[in-house]
């Protein structure tokens, strides 16, 4: 965003901005929350999914929901994002841990294939509580 400030100006970043938090509102279920986390930073919690496999269908919806450019004030433009995702309670039982997981998870996403996606595999995801998981921090969107 920090781009689209300088090049476009603030207010044509702030109007992206607000169609990123759109976009990110309309690819989550009805009982899920997603929240501006700071600056171009967002917090997804989807609440109430039954496994490992249902956290990453979100987390891909989430990601192809960013891969048709915005069309903002008449100009379009794409948005770059990256994720992490944090699962409750195998990752911590609080916010601030389960935020640093996501965080971590996406760091090391990016310094390994440079997708800047980091989902939960098998092997993260062993243990999981199949009556709730939570999950997703996007900084960078």
């Amino acid at each position: 965003f920090k781009e689209v400030n300088d090049v476009y100006g603030h207010e044509t970043g702030d109007t992206l901005l607000s169609s990123v938090a759109e976009r990110l509102s309309a690819s989550i279920r009805a009982q899920d929350t997603a929240a501006r986390y700071g600056g171009d930073e967002f917090v997804i919690v989807l609440d109430g999914l039954p496994g490992i496999e249902d956290a990453n269908a979100a987390f891909h919806r989430i990601s192809l929901a960013f891969c048709v450019p915005f069309d903002v004030r008449g100009m379009v433009l794409s948005v770059g994002g990256s994720m992490g995702m944090s699962l409750f309670p195998m990752d911590g039982n609080d916010a601030g841990e389960l935020l640093s997981k996501a965080d971590m998870r996406m760091y090391s996403e990016k310094r390994k294939n440079k997708t800047g996606s980091g989902g939960v595999t098998g092997e993260t995801g062993a243990g999981v509580s199949p009556t709730r998981e939570t999950g997703g921090v996007f900084p960078g969107i």
